[in-house]
């Protein structure tokens, strides 16, 4: 099972600030569905941000 810090681990290695879930699935042993859904978990508790840019959610880590 992929935990909330693999994640994490997986955001920080994509080298823009901003990122979209395909690029985190990259790292994982996930889907970038699935990956997309842990994504919006972690913007739910604050730990990232996101916005919707036209058919994508681009993520950050909050206070970049």
């Amino acid at each position: 099972s992929v935990t909330e810090e693999d994640i994490l681990k997986a955001a920080r290695k994509v080298s823009d600030p901003a990122f979209g879930n395909v690029e985190v699935a990259n790292s994982l042993p996930i889907g970038p569905e699935r990956t997309r859904t842990k994504l919006n978990q972690l913007v739910d508790k604050g730990i990232l941000a996101s916005k919707r840019i036209g058919n994508a959610n681009v993520y950050w880590f909050r206070g970049y």
